[in-house]
């Protein structure tokens, strides 16, 4: 049986037995791939896919372009579209704030990301952004 073997930008493996000298052996909880030019299609496609059947869990995609970031659950081997969260600096998030409820361009900030395998731990897209 062929192997996938891929290095994620960023991963999280719960269970610390499928850790060894030579790598890990089964699926990551959470992977974490940032787009650039050269990886985008293959983040989005077979990287995705291999990530689907294996079991992991939970899958980010940074596009640090549009400052967003794109989270699926995974759901009997199947990726579903949890969220897309989209940076927005204090300024932008000020702005926002100031539009009347019924203006078509307010939008709903939501600058946190809930990591929905470890209860309690929220990432700040100003952490993952504030530098680009």
């Amino acid at each position: 049986m062929k192997k996938n073997r891929f290095v994620p930008d960023v991963m999280i493996v719960c269970n610390p037995k499928i850790i060894k000298e030579d790598g890990i052996h089964g699926a990551p909880d959470l992977v974490v791939e940032v787009l650039s030019f050269g990886t985008a299609s293959r983040d989005r496609g077979k990287k995705k896919d291999a990530y689907e059947k294996a079991g992991v869990k939970e899958y980010w995609i940074v596009d640090t372009i549009r400052k967003s970031v794109e989270v699926y659950l995974n759901e009997n081997n199947h990726f579903y579209l949890d969220n897309v969260y989209e940076y927005m600096t204090d300024e932008e998030i000020a702005e926002n704030a100031a539009l009347p409820d019924n203006d078509v361009n307010k939008v709903i900030v939501n600058n946190e990301i809930k990591v929905s395998i470890c209860e309690g731990l929220v990432i700040n897209l100003k952490d993952i952004f504030n530098k680009i």
